[in-house]
């Protein structure tokens, strides 16, 4: 809504389209650490002015680099930026759960998400963005493409692409429109490679999604592209689907695995709560992979999942589960691979 005379608002719906961040965590922040600090309007719903929409985009970077609410919620936009352009350690569960994960699945050495990138190849793809030169950024993401393959693509170029892109966005070198222009950009393009990959239709067959409170789906789709290599047959959903209609699907095409990633935007016990319900409602034998951000995966992961620590580990958790399907001995389990 916009008032006469006064400052743009948004709605705590159009908030949650923005960032990412959930009505629910919006309400708890609000009571819990008195931000954000939402007015009314005159039907008595909250709006958000503009400083608060873009200290809760900050907000999101951050968590999704693996700091906890309680730590940065509180504090004013410029400690936020200043948090951001300094290195976030990784956790020590999150290291613990990588580096299990890789020697049970036999992939150690792999490159992973190779985080930071090729400075050299990808700043020419950021000052395209940033100068609007569309056109030239996307012919520069093809050529990659040719060049790199549609693996090393997904994880040499798209991850720590994405990665810089938020932390640009972050700093103030780019604009919200843009970093939504990438995203829509490299899933068009992503889409369009998958679809050029034969069938191979081999097991074990797939189903992608995300949960109700997540609505953010660009690296379930790096995730698609690098299984749909494997020649793993997928069904992608899509994003914010309730449990039982995962489950509905994984029934109907008889899937072996359902593969759900979370962000960190969501509260924990959202996170936890959903996924013990999808993994109760899902068909007897249907394992289920849990990729993402959400510090609850890498301190308290939900019994009955496979965390998948980064996109790299999919070669390897694809290659243990047809070990573990044709009866190899020794072949690793979930909890090996969840790093149990």
């Amino acid at each position: 809504m916009i008032p006469s005379g006064g400052p743009v608002l948004l709605g705590i719906a159009a908030v949650e389209r923005e960032t990412g961040l959930s009505k629910d965590l919006l309400r708890v922040w609000e009571r819990r650490y008195g931000f954000p600090s939402p007015s009314r309007d005159a039907f008595g719903e909250r709006a958000y002015p503009a400083d608060q929409v873009d200290r809760l985009h900050l907000l999101r970077r951050l968590l999704d680099a693996g700091h906890r609410p309680g730590r940065v919620v509180p504090l004013p936009a410029e400690r936020l930026r200043a948090l951001l352009e300094a290195p976030a350690p990784v956790p020590v569960g999150r290291a613990r759960v990588v580096r299990r994960t890789r020697a049970a699945a036999g992939v150690a050495g792999v490159a992973g998400l190779a985080e930071h990138g090729d400075d050299r190849m990808l700043r020419p793809l950021v000052d395209h963005l940033r100068a609007n030169r569309v056109d030239a950024l996307q012919q520069g993401l093809r050529q990659a493409i040719v060049g790199m393959g549609l693996e090393r693509f997904v994880l040499d170029l798209c991850v720590p692409l994405t990665r810089r892109v938020g932390d640009e966005w972050a700093r103030g070198a780019l604009a919200i429109y843009q970093e939504h222009q990438y995203s829509e950009l490299l899933q068009s393009l992503l889409r369009a490679e998958i679809a050029r990959v034969p069938r191979a239709g081999l097991a074990p067959q797939i189903v992608l999604a995300t949960l109700p409170m997540e609505g953010h789906g660009l690296g379930l789709l790096m995730a698609e592209a690098l299984l749909v290599l494997e020649g793993c047959a997928c069904l992608p959903l899509g994003t914010r689907l309730p449990a039982r209609e995962i489950a509905a699907a994984a029934a109907a095409c008889r899937a072996d695995v359902v593969a759900v990633s979370c962000s960190a935007a969501p509260a924990a016990t959202q996170v936890t709560s959903a996924l013990t319900e999808l993994h109760a409602v899902l068909p007897r034998g249907t394992a289920l992979w849990v990729g993402g951000s959400h510090p609850v995966l890498q301190r308290r992961p939900p019994p009955a999942t496979v965390v998948v620590a980064s996109l790299g580990e999919i070669r390897g958790l694809v290659g243990a589960w047809r070990a573990a399907a044709d009866g190899v001995p020794d072949a690793p389990t979930g909890d090996a691979l969840q790093g149990a």
